[in-house]
């Protein structure tokens, strides 16, 4: 009984040791501190040495010193600093090695200063393939890359330093990361770069300074970017810089209340990319604040509405809509259309962005009067259609002041585009069947006027000068275009410059250029004059035939050989401009001896000033096109320019094609008619032309009026009758009065209409009033009888009555005095 028990206890005791040595083996051992201070007080004296003695889990703590070292780290471990990155310095032993390395998940790295790995692709922490780390409050500087995660996801960043570095952070594929409070700055690339990489999440980080972009996601979606400061960042020469740059299929990332600033190229810039949405970002003082390019439409689709601003304006980016006017009273900064129709731009002053004003794939819309300057490009059309861009001012751009691709039947009249660092105009990319009228091109640093590939468009009555290279440029098979009418002058290498394009109509052109034409590759066809035709030239004689060739020097062809026995201002021989470009024609200057004949003043020259008048006597021009068509009512309308003209109409009886008309309001009477100033009240004084000379008169049209307004501030301040109020035309050395009559009246003008038999000078007159006074009767007195002596007949004076009167006075003041007394 006693040895049983004895056995069973005996078993119950092994039974016991055996369990308790089970548990402890299954149970963990509680996680390490292991210590590091390369002064040797402390475990270890190496960061490397503690990660090889610790157990994944375990915390490594290092004291200050400088550790001279590169770590790979491939267990879980938390390694902090006791006293943070200031006092706590890692620096690559091995430059071709990066400071951290880090092949594990789970790793906190926190409070060190990484500098050294200086070779390509070495980073101060490297992070491969590894998830779920945390790097705090690190500051890596002097390394190619300061932070660098490879393959590796869901991991945090948090108030680290990245600068002077190549590149600051670098997210390389690597997805569902969090970066908050981050500052990369000073590096010689960009402050954070994102590439192939989705899904991160960055807030309020602050990136500044960098040699290239703050900002760059690349083939990169779904990402989020919120209250990050982005500024003082530079270019690197790719493609075009920027600070926060979007391209090749950067698509779904959202982008809030960024603040974007003093980046030496772009603000906030997309590229290739879609469906992004900008909420709330403030873009100040940026060279371009904000841009959008795409060579789709779908890279064009973002969600960008007007809480957004560029210099404290919003940003107007409208999107498959129409009917819709921006105006001044917007205070719109930028404006990109994107599938519009029918939409009104007009009256705002844009600068400092990409583009100031963008059409794409928008048609039926109207650009006026805005002042576009110091964009990359002012203007740009891309594949939109018979859209018009009327009286606006494009200047000081880095690339084009107008940039039409692929863009078709649009209209283009009285724009002005100066000092631009490309061309004024360019037409590229098929930009086909376009009207090119009365616009002003002049010192820009390209050509004036470049046509790229474009063909059937219409060039009439525009002026290139001073232009730095070419004052038009048709180049790479741009066939079948009309130039008529138009100054190129003064431009650095040639007036006109025809490279590889064919059976293009060249006629009634003036050049006057040190160089006035080159024709380089194979160009043929091209036709340098039209047939003799009646009508004045733009050298002011009676016919149309070819061009007018001067230069400054008057060793132009037509200043040379100015032979002209029939006197019709065409030159007897012909110019021959190089190997199958012949001038049968070419314009002399009319012969000034000779007598005027109708249309033209005493001095030979047209009446008319028109094109020809000197631009420092014009205040203001309007300008319309129409198609004239036999049997057509036409009507231009002018109301919308500054002018007193609102409009021109008249009964066609005759087919005469794309007719221009133009308004010139001058500032005094041109030097070549006679004004005559006892001919009532001048109010303005303008030239209208319809057309060449002759090309819209009672000859060939029924019913021409002229619509035109006169302020009623005038009428007041001149104490004009309106009913005397009347247009006078200068037409054969005379001033006529045209029939006038009031139709109408505003609170600001009155409204008149006028017939004329053509176009020529004008003026618009009024007569003083005039007052009448009426006779003032005098009240009927009581005859006074009064006996008259009899005067000796010598004595006679000759004026019966004269005593009486006398009389009558003295009686009067008698009583006049006696009643003073009285009183």
């Amino acid at each position: 009984m006693d040895r049983s028990h004895s056995s069973r206890l005996k078993c119950l005791l092994v039974l016991i040791f055996v369990l308790s040595l089970l548990t402890i083996a299954t149970h963990p051992a509680a996680a390490a501190i292991i210590t590091v201070d390369d002064g040797g007080d402390q475990n270890h004296t190496a960061i490397q040495d503690a990660i090889t003695a610790a157990s994944a889990g375990d915390t490594i703590r290092v004291y200050p010193g400088t550790y001279n070292e590169n770590v790979e780290v491939n267990k879980q471990l938390n390694i902090t600093s006791t006293d943070g990155a200031a006092v706590t310095n890692v620096t690559a032993v091995s430059s071709s090695d990066s400071v951290f390395f880090v092949t594990a998940d789970d790793v906190t790295i926190n409070g060190f200063n990484v500098s050294g790995a200086t070779s390509v692709y070495n980073s101060g922490i490297f992070l491969s393939s590894s998830s779920n780390n945390t790097l705090t409050n690190n500051t890596a500087s002097s390394n190619y890359r300061g932070i660098y995660l490879d393959i590796s996801s869901n991991n945090t960043l948090t108030g680290n330093t990245a600068s002077s570095n190549y590149r600051g952070i670098y997210l390389d594929i690597s997805s569902n990361n969090t970066l908050t409070g981050n500052t990369a700055s000073n590096n010689t690339d960009d402050g954070i770069y994102i590439y192939s990489s989705n899904n991160n999440t960055l807030t309020g980080n602050t990136v500044s300074d960098n040699s290239d972009e703050g900002i760059y996601l690349s083939t990169s979606s779904n990402n989020t970017l919120t209250g990050n400061m982005v500024s003082d960042n530079t270019d690197n020469g790719i493609y075009i810089y920027s600070s926060i740059f979007l391209p090749s299929s950067s698509n779904d990332n959202t982008l809030t209340s960024n603040t974007v600033s003093n980046n030496t190229d772009n603000g906030i810039y997309l590229s290739g990319s879609s469906n992004n949405t900008l909420i709330s970002n403030t873009m100040s003082n940026n060279t371009y604040n904000f841009g959008v390019v795409g060579d789709n439409m779908l890279e064009m689709l973002n969600d960008i509405n007007t809480s957004n601003t560029v210099d404290s304006k919003p940003i107007y980016y409208v999107v498959n809509n129409s009917d819709i006017t921006i105006d001044s009273s917007t205070n719109a900064g930028v404006v990109y259309c994107i599938n519009c129709q029918n939409i009104s731009i007009e009256d705002l002053t844009l600068s400092n962005n990409v583009n100031g004003i963008f059409l794409y794939n928008s048609t039926d819309s109207n650009i006026t009067n805005n002042t576009v300057s110091s964009n990359y490009e002012c203007i740009s059309l891309d594949s939109s259609s018979n859209n018009t861009l009327t009286s606006n001012t494009m200047s000081n751009s880095s690339d084009d002041g107008i940039d039409l691709d692929y863009s078709s039947n649009n209209m283009l009249t009285s724009n002005t585009m100066l000092n631009n660092s490309d061309d004024g105009i360019d037409l590229g990319f098929s930009s086909n069947n376009n009207t090119l009228t009365s616009n002003t091109v002049s010192n820009n640093s390209d050509d004036g006027i470049d046509l790229d590939s474009s063909s059937n468009n219409t060039l009439t009555n525009n002026t290139a000068s001073d232009n730095s290279d070419n004052g038009i440029y048709l180049k790479d098979s741009s066939n079948n275009n009309t130039l008529t009418s138009n100054t190129a002058l003064d431009n650095g290498d040639y007036g006109i410059y025809l490279s590889d394009s064919n059976n293009n109509f060249i006629y009634n052109n003036l050049f006057n250029n040190s160089d006035n034409i080159n024709v380089d590759g194979t160009n043929t066809g091209n036709v340098w004059n039209t047939t003799k035709t009646s009508g004045t030239s733009i050298a002011g004689g009676s016919y149309l035939g070819g061009n007018y060739w001067l230069t400054p020097t008057g060793t132009g062809f037509s200043q040379v050989n100015d032979t002209d026995v029939d006197g019709d201002a065409i030159c007897d021989e012909t110019y021959s401009i190089a190997s199958g470009h012949v001038d049968y024609l070419p314009l002399i200057a009319p012969d000034t001896t000779t007598p005027a004949s109708s249309g033209e003043s005493s001095s030979g020259s047209r009446a008319s000033v028109g094109q020809s008048n000197t631009p420092s006597n014009v205040a203001s021009t309007d300008s319309a096109i129409k198609k004239v068509l036999a049997g057509d009512n036409v009507e231009y309308d002018l109301s919308g320019g500054e002018g007193p003209v609102l409009g021109i109409s008249f009964d066609a009886n005759s087919y005469e094609g794309n007719v221009v008309t133009n308004v010139q309001v001058l500032k005094q009477m041109p030097d070549d008619v006679e004004d005559d100033p006892s001919d009532g009240q001048p109010y303005q004084v303008v030239s209208l032309t319809v057309g060449s000379e002759g090309t819209i008169s009672n000859e060939n049209a029924d019913n021409i009026l002229i619509r035109f307004k006169v302020s009623r501030e005038w009428i007041n301040e001149n104490n004009i009758d309106p009913s005397t109020i009347r247009m006078t035309r200068y037409h054969e050395d005379a001033w006529n009065d045209l029939p006038t009559n009031q139709v109408g009246e505003d609170d600001e003008f009155l409204h008149f209409t006028a017939q004329t038999t053509g176009f020529s000078v004008f003026k618009i007159i009024g007569d003083e009033l005039v007052e009448v006074s009426e006779p003032v009767e005098e009240p009927e007195s009581e005859p006074v009888e009064e006996e008259t002596p009899e005067a000796p007949a010598e004595e006679d004076t000759g004026l019966p009555g004269f005593t009486a009167g006398i009389g009558i006075a003295v009686l009067g003041l008698a009583g006049f005095m006696y009643r003073r007394t009285k009183q």
